[in-house]
Protein backbone atom coordinates (compact mmCIF):
# COMPACT_ATOMS: atom_id res chain seq x y z
CA UNK A 1 0.00 0.00 0.00
CA UNK A 2 2.93 2.46 1.46
CA UNK A 3 4.08 1.93 -2.74
CA UNK A 4 1.10 3.00 -4.44
CA UNK A 5 0.92 6.05 -2.99
CA UNK A 6 4.28 7.01 -3.44
CA UNK A 7 3.51 5.94 -6.88
CA UNK A 8 0.61 8.49 -6.92
CA UNK A 9 2.43 11.13 -6.10
CA UNK A 10 4.85 10.43 -8.31
CA UNK A 11 1.98 10.70 -10.97
CA UNK A 12 0.50 14.13 -10.30
CA UNK A 13 3.84 15.97 -9.55
CA UNK A 14 4.78 15.09 -13.35
CA UNK A 15 1.68 15.98 -14.19
CA UNK A 16 1.43 19.36 -16.28
CA UNK A 17 -0.28 22.33 -14.92
CA UNK A 18 -3.47 23.41 -17.10
CA UNK A 19 -5.28 26.66 -16.22
CA UNK A 20 -8.95 26.55 -15.52
CA UNK A 21 -11.43 27.77 -18.18
CA UNK A 22 -13.23 30.84 -16.92
CA UNK A 23 -16.15 29.92 -19.19
CA UNK A 24 -18.15 32.33 -21.54
CA UNK A 25 -16.43 36.24 -21.83
CA UNK A 26 -18.97 38.39 -19.38
CA UNK A 27 -20.44 40.83 -21.57
CA UNK A 28 -23.27 42.42 -19.26
CA UNK A 29 -22.46 46.32 -17.72
CA UNK A 30 -22.79 46.19 -14.32
CA UNK A 31 -26.16 46.64 -12.61
CA UNK A 32 -27.30 48.62 -9.86
CA UNK A 33 -29.27 46.62 -6.88
CA UNK A 34 -29.81 49.31 -4.08
CA UNK A 35 -29.30 53.04 -3.68
CA UNK A 36 -29.58 55.15 -0.20
CA UNK A 37 -32.14 57.46 -2.39
CA UNK A 38 -34.65 55.68 -3.62
CA UNK A 39 -35.52 56.32 -7.63
CA UNK A 40 -38.28 59.16 -8.07
CA UNK A 41 -37.43 59.92 -4.57
CA UNK A 42 -39.84 63.20 -3.46
CA UNK A 43 -38.50 65.45 -0.39
CA UNK A 44 -34.61 64.28 -0.93
CA UNK A 45 -32.78 66.48 1.72
CA UNK A 46 -29.37 64.44 1.18
CA UNK A 47 -26.63 65.72 -0.85
CA UNK A 48 -25.15 62.47 -1.00
CA UNK A 49 -26.14 59.18 -2.49
CA UNK A 50 -24.15 55.77 -3.07
CA UNK A 51 -25.05 53.08 -5.52
CA UNK A 52 -24.89 49.32 -4.69
CA UNK A 53 -23.60 47.26 -8.24
CA UNK A 54 -23.73 43.70 -8.82
CA UNK A 55 -20.13 43.14 -9.13
CA UNK A 56 -16.82 45.16 -8.62
CA UNK A 57 -16.79 48.55 -10.89
CA UNK A 58 -14.37 51.45 -11.57
CA UNK A 59 -15.09 54.48 -13.06
CA UNK A 60 -13.30 56.74 -16.24
CA UNK A 61 -13.63 60.02 -17.04
CA UNK A 62 -15.99 60.96 -14.34
CA UNK A 63 -15.94 64.71 -14.51
CA UNK A 64 -16.76 64.81 -17.78
CA UNK A 65 -19.29 61.50 -18.84
CA UNK A 66 -21.48 61.88 -15.83
CA UNK A 67 -23.81 64.03 -16.47
CA UNK A 68 -25.67 65.28 -13.75
CA UNK A 69 -28.72 68.07 -13.95
CA UNK A 70 -29.24 70.71 -13.34
CA UNK A 71 -25.88 71.37 -13.83
CA UNK A 72 -23.04 71.56 -10.81
CA UNK A 73 -20.91 75.02 -10.67
CA UNK A 74 -18.77 72.53 -8.09
CA UNK A 75 -17.77 69.82 -9.55
CA UNK A 76 -19.72 66.64 -7.35
CA UNK A 77 -16.98 64.42 -5.47
CA UNK A 78 -17.13 60.81 -6.92
CA UNK A 79 -15.52 57.99 -5.29
CA UNK A 80 -15.44 54.11 -5.77
CA UNK A 81 -14.71 51.43 -3.51
CA UNK A 82 -15.72 47.70 -4.42
CA UNK A 83 -19.04 47.38 -5.75
CA UNK A 84 -20.03 51.07 -4.34
CA UNK A 85 -20.31 54.34 -6.24
CA UNK A 86 -20.86 57.65 -3.79
CA UNK A 87 -21.56 60.95 -5.39
CA UNK A 88 -21.48 64.13 -3.06
CA UNK A 89 -22.97 67.17 -4.34
CA UNK A 90 -20.79 69.63 -3.33
CA UNK A 91 -23.58 72.55 -4.72
CA UNK A 92 -26.39 73.24 -2.34
CA UNK A 93 -29.84 70.95 -3.29
CA UNK A 94 -32.15 73.45 -5.14
CA UNK A 95 -35.87 73.64 -3.56
CA UNK A 96 -38.62 71.92 -5.63
CA UNK A 97 -36.46 70.92 -8.35
CA UNK A 98 -35.38 67.18 -9.90
CA UNK A 99 -32.01 65.69 -10.13
CA UNK A 100 -31.03 63.41 -12.60
CA UNK A 101 -27.89 61.72 -12.78
CA UNK A 102 -26.68 60.02 -16.24
CA UNK A 103 -23.46 57.74 -15.98
CA UNK A 104 -22.94 57.70 -19.91
CA UNK A 105 -20.22 54.67 -19.78
CA UNK A 106 -18.56 56.55 -16.56
CA UNK A 107 -19.05 53.52 -14.35
CA UNK A 108 -17.66 50.02 -15.92
CA UNK A 109 -17.66 46.42 -14.59
CA UNK A 110 -13.72 45.65 -12.50
CA UNK A 111 -12.74 42.57 -15.17
CA UNK A 112 -14.22 43.37 -18.64
CA UNK A 113 -14.94 47.22 -18.50
CA UNK A 114 -18.44 46.82 -19.54
CA UNK A 115 -20.49 50.59 -19.59
CA UNK A 116 -23.16 51.76 -18.09
CA UNK A 117 -24.87 53.17 -20.87
CA UNK A 118 -28.85 54.15 -20.46
CA UNK A 119 -29.02 53.83 -16.48
CA UNK A 120 -30.88 57.40 -15.05
CA UNK A 121 -31.13 58.31 -11.50
CA UNK A 122 -34.01 60.26 -10.84
CA UNK A 123 -35.39 62.06 -7.25
CA UNK A 124 -36.96 65.49 -6.61
CA UNK A 125 -36.19 68.05 -3.46
CA UNK A 126 -39.71 69.07 -3.72
CA UNK A 127 -43.13 67.13 -4.10
CA UNK A 128 -42.98 65.97 -7.80
CA UNK A 129 -40.92 64.99 -10.31
CA UNK A 130 -40.68 67.46 -13.64
CA UNK A 131 -41.85 65.47 -16.81
CA UNK A 132 -40.76 68.09 -19.48
CA UNK A 133 -38.77 67.04 -22.33
CA UNK A 134 -36.73 68.07 -24.74
CA UNK A 135 -34.72 66.26 -28.22
CA UNK A 136 -33.33 66.83 -31.48
CA UNK A 137 -30.21 66.31 -33.70
CA UNK A 138 -26.64 68.65 -33.58
CA UNK A 139 -25.61 68.26 -37.84
CA UNK A 140 -22.25 69.91 -39.26
CA UNK A 141 -23.05 73.44 -41.09
CA UNK A 142 -20.88 72.55 -44.38
CA UNK A 143 -20.79 68.50 -44.33
CA UNK A 144 -24.41 67.78 -42.89
CA UNK A 145 -23.15 64.64 -41.21
CA UNK A 146 -24.65 64.37 -37.62
CA UNK A 147 -22.65 65.68 -34.59
CA UNK A 148 -21.38 62.18 -32.20
CA UNK A 149 -20.45 63.46 -28.74
CA UNK A 150 -21.82 66.71 -29.25
CA UNK A 151 -23.27 69.15 -25.96
CA UNK A 152 -26.18 70.88 -25.66
CA UNK A 153 -26.27 73.48 -23.02
CA UNK A 154 -29.59 74.84 -21.67
CA UNK A 155 -29.09 78.66 -19.80
CA UNK A 156 -31.85 80.04 -18.11
CA UNK A 157 -30.76 83.70 -18.89
CA UNK A 158 -28.02 84.33 -21.81
CA UNK A 159 -25.87 87.00 -22.61
CA UNK A 160 -23.94 87.50 -25.65
CA UNK A 161 -20.86 85.51 -23.44
CA UNK A 162 -22.64 83.32 -21.92
CA UNK A 163 -21.29 80.35 -23.87
CA UNK A 164 -17.42 82.16 -23.06
CA UNK A 165 -18.05 82.51 -19.44
CA UNK A 166 -21.32 81.08 -18.26
CA UNK A 167 -22.24 77.38 -16.84
CA UNK A 168 -25.19 75.69 -18.09
CA UNK A 169 -28.20 74.58 -16.14
CA UNK A 170 -28.71 71.61 -18.02
CA UNK A 171 -26.74 69.88 -20.19
CA UNK A 172 -27.01 66.75 -22.72
CA UNK A 173 -24.86 65.30 -24.90
CA UNK A 174 -25.29 63.42 -28.90
CA UNK A 175 -25.15 59.91 -29.79
CA UNK A 176 -23.39 58.89 -32.81
CA UNK A 177 -26.57 59.95 -34.78
CA UNK A 178 -26.28 63.64 -33.77
CA UNK A 179 -29.30 62.37 -31.40
CA UNK A 180 -29.83 64.78 -28.20
CA UNK A 181 -32.81 64.07 -25.52
CA UNK A 182 -33.54 65.81 -22.32
CA UNK A 183 -35.71 64.56 -19.85
CA UNK A 184 -37.39 65.34 -16.66
CA UNK A 185 -37.12 69.04 -17.40
CA UNK A 186 -39.21 71.36 -15.68
CA UNK A 187 -41.79 73.55 -17.96
CA UNK A 188 -39.48 76.55 -18.27
CA UNK A 189 -37.77 79.34 -20.76
CA UNK A 190 -34.20 78.32 -21.69
CA UNK A 191 -31.74 79.28 -24.34
CA UNK A 192 -29.96 76.20 -25.75
CA UNK A 193 -26.59 76.47 -27.79
CA UNK A 194 -24.78 72.95 -29.44
CA UNK A 195 -21.37 72.41 -28.95
CA UNK A 196 -18.69 70.61 -30.38
CA UNK A 197 -16.65 70.56 -26.95
CA UNK A 198 -13.23 69.70 -27.65
CA UNK A 199 -11.86 70.37 -24.18
CA UNK A 200 -14.24 69.06 -22.30
CA UNK A 201 -15.18 72.29 -20.49
CA UNK A 202 -18.79 72.96 -21.80
CA UNK A 203 -17.37 76.61 -22.81
CA UNK A 204 -16.68 77.47 -26.33
CA UNK A 205 -12.66 78.03 -27.26
CA UNK A 206 -11.16 78.91 -30.29
CA UNK A 207 -11.28 76.24 -33.24
CA UNK A 208 -14.22 74.13 -31.69
CA UNK A 209 -17.81 74.34 -33.20
CA UNK A 210 -20.56 76.01 -31.92
CA UNK A 211 -24.60 76.40 -33.19
CA UNK A 212 -25.96 79.78 -32.31
CA UNK A 213 -28.56 80.57 -29.09
CA UNK A 214 -32.32 80.06 -29.73
CA UNK A 215 -35.27 80.25 -27.02
CA UNK A 216 -36.91 78.01 -26.33
CA UNK A 217 -39.73 77.01 -24.30
CA UNK A 218 -40.30 73.33 -22.79
CA UNK A 219 -44.10 73.50 -22.52
CA UNK A 220 -44.17 74.12 -26.14
CA UNK A 221 -40.81 73.45 -27.93
CA UNK A 222 -40.22 69.80 -28.28
CA UNK A 223 -37.67 68.70 -31.22
CA UNK A 224 -35.41 70.89 -32.90
CA UNK A 225 -32.45 70.60 -35.36
CA UNK A 226 -28.92 72.53 -34.79
CA UNK A 227 -26.46 73.46 -36.83
CA UNK A 228 -22.63 73.86 -35.65
CA UNK A 229 -20.03 76.12 -37.99
CA UNK A 230 -16.27 77.18 -36.88
CA UNK A 231 -17.60 80.77 -35.07
CA UNK A 232 -15.66 83.63 -36.54
CA UNK A 233 -12.17 84.45 -35.41
CA UNK A 234 -12.69 87.44 -32.91
CA UNK A 235 -8.69 87.20 -31.93
CA UNK A 236 -6.68 90.38 -32.82
CA UNK A 237 -5.28 89.36 -36.67
CA UNK A 238 -1.89 87.85 -36.83
CA UNK A 239 0.28 87.37 -39.09
CA UNK A 240 3.20 84.87 -39.31
CA UNK A 241 6.15 83.81 -41.86
CA UNK A 242 6.10 80.28 -43.61
CA UNK A 243 9.46 78.24 -42.63
CA UNK A 244 11.59 76.27 -45.30
CA UNK A 245 9.98 77.74 -48.15
CA UNK A 246 12.17 77.47 -51.54
CA UNK A 247 14.47 80.46 -52.44
CA UNK A 248 12.77 83.21 -53.98
CA UNK A 249 9.20 82.20 -52.38
CA UNK A 250 7.72 84.10 -49.33
CA UNK A 251 4.67 82.99 -47.68
CA UNK A 252 2.93 84.51 -45.16
CA UNK A 253 -0.13 83.10 -42.89
CA UNK A 254 -3.21 84.84 -41.28
CA UNK A 255 -5.19 83.84 -38.70
CA UNK A 256 -8.45 85.70 -40.73
CA UNK A 257 -9.28 85.66 -44.22
CA UNK A 258 -7.74 88.86 -45.90
CA UNK A 259 -8.82 90.44 -48.50
CA UNK A 260 -6.32 91.42 -51.72
CA UNK A 261 -7.36 95.49 -51.71
CA UNK A 262 -7.02 95.97 -47.89
CA UNK A 263 -3.39 94.10 -47.85
CA UNK A 264 0.22 96.33 -48.68
CA UNK A 265 3.19 93.89 -49.33
CA UNK A 266 6.52 96.13 -49.07
CA UNK A 267 10.31 94.70 -49.40
CA UNK A 268 13.34 96.98 -48.96
CA UNK A 269 10.67 100.11 -49.21
CA UNK A 270 9.14 98.68 -52.66
CA UNK A 271 5.70 97.73 -52.99
CA UNK A 272 5.42 94.36 -54.80
CA UNK A 273 3.09 92.30 -56.17
CA UNK A 274 1.27 89.36 -54.29
CA UNK A 275 -1.55 86.64 -54.65
CA UNK A 276 -3.96 85.30 -52.61
CA UNK A 277 -4.73 81.03 -51.74
CA UNK A 278 -8.68 80.75 -52.51
CA UNK A 279 -9.17 80.39 -48.48
CA UNK A 280 -8.07 83.78 -48.15
CA UNK A 281 -5.29 82.62 -45.50
CA UNK A 282 -1.94 82.58 -47.21
CA UNK A 283 -0.39 85.21 -49.02
CA UNK A 284 2.51 84.71 -51.24
CA UNK A 285 5.10 86.32 -53.01
CA UNK A 286 7.51 85.48 -55.73
CA UNK A 287 10.34 87.86 -55.12
CA UNK A 288 13.75 87.82 -56.76
CA UNK A 289 16.22 88.28 -53.51
CA UNK A 290 19.51 90.35 -54.72
CA UNK A 291 20.85 91.09 -51.69
CA UNK A 292 21.46 88.67 -48.34
CA UNK A 293 19.32 91.11 -46.07
CA UNK A 294 15.32 91.66 -46.55
CA UNK A 295 13.12 93.96 -45.03
CA UNK A 296 9.60 92.72 -45.13
CA UNK A 297 6.44 94.67 -44.46
CA UNK A 298 2.74 93.95 -44.48
CA UNK A 299 0.33 95.99 -43.77
CA UNK A 300 -3.32 95.19 -43.31
CA UNK A 301 -5.91 98.15 -42.50
CA UNK A 302 -4.39 99.72 -39.60
CA UNK A 303 -2.32 96.75 -38.47
CA UNK A 304 1.61 96.57 -39.47
CA UNK A 305 3.64 93.42 -39.59
CA UNK A 306 7.37 93.47 -40.30
CA UNK A 307 9.67 90.26 -41.13
CA UNK A 308 13.58 90.39 -41.40
CA UNK A 309 14.69 87.52 -43.92
CA UNK A 310 18.29 87.15 -44.14
CA UNK A 311 19.88 84.45 -46.76
CA UNK A 312 23.25 83.81 -47.82
CA UNK A 313 23.17 84.37 -51.53
CA UNK A 314 26.33 82.99 -52.34
CA UNK A 315 25.70 79.78 -50.80
CA UNK A 316 22.65 78.80 -53.08
CA UNK A 317 23.16 76.43 -55.46
CA UNK A 318 21.03 73.64 -56.46
CA UNK A 319 19.62 71.62 -59.81
CA UNK A 320 16.14 72.43 -61.07
CA UNK A 321 13.90 69.51 -61.19
CA UNK A 322 10.97 70.73 -63.61
CA UNK A 323 7.05 68.97 -63.48
CA UNK A 324 4.51 69.32 -65.76
CA UNK A 325 0.91 68.83 -64.82
CA UNK A 326 -1.89 68.78 -67.46
CA UNK A 327 -5.45 70.50 -67.38
CA UNK A 328 -8.32 69.94 -69.70
CA UNK A 329 -6.79 72.32 -72.75
CA UNK A 330 -3.01 73.29 -71.62
CA UNK A 331 0.12 72.12 -69.36
CA UNK A 332 1.33 73.40 -67.07
CA UNK A 333 5.28 73.51 -66.31
CA UNK A 334 6.74 74.18 -62.96
CA UNK A 335 9.37 73.77 -60.91
CA UNK A 336 9.79 74.36 -56.91
CA UNK A 337 11.75 77.83 -57.55
CA UNK A 338 9.79 80.37 -59.88
CA UNK A 339 10.83 79.80 -63.35
CA UNK A 340 12.11 83.20 -64.72
CA UNK A 341 13.02 82.07 -68.16
CA UNK A 342 11.94 79.24 -71.06
CA UNK A 343 14.13 78.42 -73.85
CA UNK A 344 11.48 76.84 -76.12
CA UNK A 345 13.70 75.97 -79.20
CA UNK A 346 15.41 73.28 -76.16
CA UNK A 347 12.22 71.54 -75.40
CA UNK A 348 10.19 69.11 -77.41
CA UNK A 349 6.88 67.87 -77.52
CA UNK A 350 6.00 64.80 -78.65
CA UNK A 351 1.95 63.17 -78.15
CA UNK A 352 1.55 59.56 -78.90
CA UNK A 353 4.98 60.25 -81.20
CA UNK A 354 3.86 62.90 -82.93
CA UNK A 355 5.78 66.41 -82.55
CA UNK A 356 3.49 69.15 -81.55
CA UNK A 357 4.76 73.13 -81.83
CA UNK A 358 5.03 74.61 -78.39
CA UNK A 359 3.73 78.39 -77.45
CA UNK A 360 4.65 79.27 -74.05
CA UNK A 361 1.78 81.65 -71.48
CA UNK A 362 2.88 82.95 -69.07
CA UNK A 363 0.56 84.64 -65.90
CA UNK A 364 2.34 83.03 -62.62
CA UNK A 365 3.76 80.20 -64.30
CA UNK A 366 4.57 78.76 -67.47
CA UNK A 367 2.34 76.81 -69.51
CA UNK A 368 1.29 76.20 -73.37
CA UNK A 369 -2.12 75.48 -74.62
CA UNK A 370 -2.10 72.32 -76.93
CA UNK A 371 -5.16 69.99 -77.76
CA UNK A 372 -4.60 67.24 -75.08
CA UNK A 373 -6.38 64.27 -74.83
CA UNK A 374 -5.67 62.17 -71.26
CA UNK A 375 -5.78 58.79 -73.08
CA UNK A 376 -2.94 60.27 -75.09
CA UNK A 377 0.67 59.40 -74.15
CA UNK A 378 2.84 63.18 -73.31
CA UNK A 379 6.33 63.55 -73.46
CA UNK A 380 8.54 66.51 -72.81
CA UNK A 381 12.27 66.65 -73.58
CA UNK A 382 13.97 69.05 -71.93
CA UNK A 383 17.23 70.04 -72.68
CA UNK A 384 20.19 71.52 -70.09
CA UNK A 385 19.97 75.44 -69.59
CA UNK A 386 16.12 75.39 -70.51
CA UNK A 387 15.41 76.40 -68.01
CA UNK A 388 16.21 79.43 -65.42
CA UNK A 389 14.94 80.38 -61.83
CA UNK A 390 14.43 83.35 -60.27
CA UNK A 391 17.93 82.37 -58.81
CA UNK A 392 19.73 81.88 -61.58
CA UNK A 393 19.91 78.29 -61.60
CA UNK A 394 19.62 75.93 -64.60
CA UNK A 395 18.26 72.65 -64.91
CA UNK A 396 20.28 69.40 -66.02
CA UNK A 397 18.77 67.35 -69.44
CA UNK A 398 15.02 65.59 -68.40
CA UNK A 399 12.17 64.01 -70.06
CA UNK A 400 9.23 64.06 -68.56
CA UNK A 401 6.07 61.83 -69.30
CA UNK A 402 2.55 61.24 -68.95
CA UNK A 403 1.30 57.87 -69.48
CA UNK A 404 -2.31 57.77 -70.92
CA UNK A 405 -5.59 57.56 -68.76
CA UNK A 406 -7.95 55.51 -70.10
CA UNK A 407 -10.89 56.00 -67.40
CA UNK A 408 -11.22 59.89 -68.21
CA UNK A 409 -13.90 59.68 -70.87
CA UNK A 410 -16.89 61.03 -68.40
CA UNK A 411 -18.29 64.59 -68.46
CA UNK A 412 -20.66 66.04 -66.13
CA UNK A 413 -23.01 68.94 -66.81
CA UNK A 414 -24.45 70.94 -64.02
CA UNK A 415 -27.35 73.37 -64.56
CA UNK A 416 -27.37 75.69 -61.60
CA UNK A 417 -30.43 77.81 -61.10
CA UNK A 418 -29.78 80.56 -58.34
CA UNK A 419 -29.95 84.25 -57.47
CA UNK A 420 -29.04 86.35 -60.23
CA UNK A 421 -27.42 88.94 -58.22
CA UNK A 422 -25.45 86.73 -55.69
CA UNK A 423 -22.39 85.12 -56.28
CA UNK A 424 -21.50 81.69 -55.28
CA UNK A 425 -19.08 79.39 -55.16
CA UNK A 426 -19.12 75.75 -56.64
CA UNK A 427 -16.80 72.89 -55.09
CA UNK A 428 -17.36 69.51 -57.10
CA UNK A 429 -16.20 67.03 -53.51
CA UNK A 430 -14.89 63.51 -54.60
CA UNK A 431 -15.00 62.15 -50.99
CA UNK A 432 -14.00 64.98 -48.86
CA UNK A 433 -11.59 66.49 -51.33
CA UNK A 434 -12.33 69.08 -53.59
CA UNK A 435 -11.84 68.09 -57.00
CA UNK A 436 -12.94 71.49 -58.29
CA UNK A 437 -13.84 74.97 -57.88
CA UNK A 438 -15.33 77.69 -59.77
CA UNK A 439 -17.07 81.02 -59.32
CA UNK A 440 -20.28 81.94 -60.65
CA UNK A 441 -22.93 84.47 -60.41
CA UNK A 442 -26.68 83.48 -61.04
CA UNK A 443 -28.14 81.01 -63.65
CA UNK A 444 -25.25 78.60 -64.66
CA UNK A 445 -24.23 75.87 -67.17
CA UNK A 446 -20.88 74.19 -66.56
CA UNK A 447 -19.64 71.21 -68.40
CA UNK A 448 -16.65 69.17 -66.82
CA UNK A 449 -14.92 67.13 -69.40
CA UNK A 450 -12.68 64.09 -68.18
CA UNK A 451 -13.94 63.07 -64.97
CA UNK A 452 -12.26 60.25 -62.92
CA UNK A 453 -14.82 57.51 -62.30
CA UNK A 454 -15.96 57.62 -58.17
CA UNK A 455 -18.42 59.53 -56.01
CA UNK A 456 -18.68 62.87 -56.01
CA UNK A 457 -21.16 65.75 -54.10
CA UNK A 458 -21.80 69.37 -55.28
CA UNK A 459 -20.81 72.38 -52.78
CA UNK A 460 -22.11 75.47 -53.46
CA UNK A 461 -21.41 78.65 -51.01
CA UNK A 462 -23.33 81.71 -50.97
CA UNK A 463 -21.00 84.86 -51.17
CA UNK A 464 -23.57 87.37 -49.94
CA UNK A 465 -20.89 90.28 -49.59
CA UNK A 466 -18.85 89.36 -52.46
CA UNK A 467 -15.30 88.95 -50.55
CA UNK A 468 -14.43 85.67 -52.51
CA UNK A 469 -15.19 83.10 -49.81
CA UNK A 470 -17.87 81.85 -47.59
CA UNK A 471 -17.87 83.23 -44.04
CA UNK A 472 -18.91 81.40 -41.44
CA UNK A 473 -21.19 82.85 -38.08
CA UNK A 474 -20.71 85.09 -35.45
CA UNK A 475 -22.45 83.59 -32.22
CA UNK A 476 -21.42 87.16 -30.66
CA UNK A 477 -23.69 88.93 -32.94
CA UNK A 478 -26.27 85.62 -33.83
CA UNK A 479 -25.38 86.31 -37.52
CA UNK A 480 -25.64 82.89 -39.26
CA UNK A 481 -23.05 81.42 -41.44
CA UNK A 482 -23.21 81.97 -45.23
CA UNK A 483 -26.37 79.40 -46.61
CA UNK A 484 -24.79 76.57 -48.34
CA UNK A 485 -26.25 73.81 -50.27
CA UNK A 486 -24.59 70.47 -50.36
CA UNK A 487 -26.34 67.91 -52.95
CA UNK A 488 -26.70 63.99 -52.37
CA UNK A 489 -23.78 61.75 -53.68
CA UNK A 490 -24.45 60.97 -56.93
CA UNK A 491 -21.72 58.64 -59.22
CA UNK A 492 -19.44 59.39 -62.57
CA UNK A 493 -18.92 55.97 -64.33
CA UNK A 494 -16.32 55.58 -66.93
CA UNK A 495 -18.38 56.44 -70.49
CA UNK A 496 -21.12 57.40 -68.96
CA UNK A 497 -21.71 61.21 -69.23
CA UNK A 498 -23.64 62.44 -66.36
CA UNK A 499 -26.53 65.85 -66.54
CA UNK A 500 -27.30 67.30 -63.08
CA UNK A 501 -29.76 70.45 -61.72
CA UNK A 502 -29.46 72.09 -58.96
CA UNK A 503 -31.89 74.88 -57.79
CA UNK A 504 -30.74 76.71 -54.82
CA UNK A 505 -33.23 80.14 -55.60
Amino acid sequence: MKYIVLLSLLFFSCASVQPISGGEKDTNPPEVVSSTIDSAALFVNKNTVTFTFDEYIKAKNTQENLLISPNQIKPPTITVKNKKLTITLNDSLKENTTYTYQFNETILDNNEGNPITDYKFIYSTGNYIDSAFYAGKVKNYITKEPCDGCKILLYTKYRDSSVVLDKPAYISTTNENGIFNFTNLPNDTFYAVALQDGNKNSKLNTDEYVSLPRKINTETSRIDTFNIFLNKNSDPLRITQVANTPPGVFKYNSNQPLLSDSIKLIINNKPVLFSINPSKDTITTIYKQLVDSLDILILVHMDTFTFDHTEDLSSIEYTIKPKITTYQNYIELTSKTPIENIDSAKLTLLIDSVYQSIKLYRIDTFSFKINYNPSSHLKLSILKGALTDINNQVNETDTLSIAPYKDLETNLKLTIVADSNTSYILTLLQGDKPYYTQYFTGLNDLTLNNIKPGTYKVRIETDSNNNGIWDTGDIYTNKPPEPIFLSEPFDIRQNWDKELTINIK
